[in-house]
């Protein structure tokens, strides 16, 4: 059974929201990391450090706009409504499950994708 990719989701509206403010916040600070390390003489292993500030902005953000949380999704679970929600609804229908999975893991690569260009390109540039 084919499902659309609207249905294909396991966070519900708080969780979304959360993940909005989370992936917000660790895009801040990103950004007043990449005006720190050219005024500061931190090596090379800095950037390491924005790789994942900017990894996890970045996950946080495709979270909200997928609705989808990728630890969620690979133990079968759904409707994730609470502020600290470790556990959801099981997910009978198989279809459906394997749906949540392909769109959480396809956001996991996208994000690992742009953070790993950005960091480079920051690098590179010496911005």
């Amino acid at each position: 059974m084919a499902h659309r990719n609207d249905a294909a989701i396991n966070l519900g509206q708080l969780q979304r929201k959360v993940r909005l403010v989370m992936g917000i916040i660790f895009l801040v600070v990103t950004i007043a990391f990449i005006f720190i390390i050219p005024t500061s003489s931190l090596g090379f292993w800095w950037y390491i450090l924005l790789f994942m500030l900017l990894y996890q902005g970045i996950r946080f953000i495709y979270d909200f706009s997928t609705g989808t949380c990728p630890l969620m999704s690979e133990t079968g679970r759904r409707n994730l409504t609470a502020f600290f929600a470790v556990h959801g609804d099981k997910v009978e229908d198989p279809s459906l499950a394997k749906a949540i999975k392909t769109k959480s893991r396809i956001a996991l690569v996208k994000s690992v994708i742009l953070a790993a260009f950005l960091t480079g390109m920051i690098y590179f540039l010496d911005l």
